[in-house]
């Protein structure tokens, strides 16, 4: 969200910038190209440093730049919410596995699901402890030589699966 805020601000200033020099006359535009430093705050007149009258070809370039650069902002945008909205469409899918294997818990599951998660783990632990088996939860992770669950490796999932199965027939 942060790099998308970002992104908008970058092409909010780019706007600016660009009726910046489309509103100022060619005598109060910076050229930092020209090699001279940038003129100190509150500095008028003689004190400035020299400023050079641009082209209409010239101020056309910058303008084209800018626009160019704020497109190009937006665009990054775009794909930054685009991003956004695929990581959200994972969490639903995510979710809706979660649910579907509720619901093999709450149906005495006997069978290990194919592509077994740590998600689909953390539910039917969630399951269990509810109804009363926190102490027996975390024995099985500890007969197992585990503290938590995220370090069970995935090649265990099976195993602790079918324990759970068990674990709820008792």
């Amino acid at each position: 969200m942060s790099i998308e805020n970002d992104l908008n601000r970058i092409a909010n200033a780019l706007e600016a910038l660009v009726v910046h020099l489309t509103s100022a006359s060619p005598d109060e535009r910076y050229d930092p190209s020209e090699g001279s430093e940038a003129p100190p705050a509150g500095a008028v007149g003689a004190a400035g440093p020299k400023r050079t009258r641009r082209t209409k070809a010239q101020i056309a370039a910058y303008e084209a730049a800018a626009k160019a650069a704020a497109a190009q902002a937006q665009t990054a945008a775009d794909a930054a919410q685009a991003a956004q909205a695929a990581q959200a469409a994972q969490a639903a899918q995510a979710a809706q596995a979660a649910a579907t294997t509720v619901e093999t818990v709450a149906g005495a599951a006997t069978t290990v699901p194919d592509n077994l998660t740590l998600p689909a783990l953390r539910v039917r632990f969630a399951a269990l402890a509810t109804k009363g088996k926190r102490e027996q939860l975390i024995k099985l992770l500890e007969d197992r030589g585990f503290k938590v669950l995220p370090d069970v490796p995935v090649e265990r999932y099976p195993e602790i699966w079918r324990a759970l199965d068990a674990l709820e027939a008792s």
